[in-house]
């Protein structure tokens, strides 16, 4: 598309992704073109809350959550933790 114009869906182009003055939107490649982790960027992440939720649940059957979460869940819910507590104590 051009600079300035609403971008418009196709099946065959990325719409609106092209930034040069001459250049055309790139085409949609087959679906094994792409990393295996792609499509799932867009899946919503689990939030604070709902770790806790988590967290609450596996104390109830007397497991301990940092023996149960996988590694990038206990970063995730190491991390939401550290910002909610900075944001509480500023």
């Amino acid at each position: 598309g051009k600079a300035g114009t609403v971008a418009k869906a196709s099946a065959t182009h990325v719409s609106g992704l092209n930034y040069l003055k001459s250049g055309e939107d790139p085409a949609i490649g087959p679906d094994d073109a792409y990393p295996a982790w792609l499509p799932g960027i867009l899946e919503p992440k689990e939030s604070l809350g709902e770790f806790e939720r988590r967290i609450a649940g596996l104390k109830e059957n007397g497991e301990d959550w940092r023996e149960t979460f996988s590694e990038a869940d206990k970063a995730r819910y190491t991390k939401l933790a550290r910002v909610a507590r900075m944001k509480a104590n500023n």
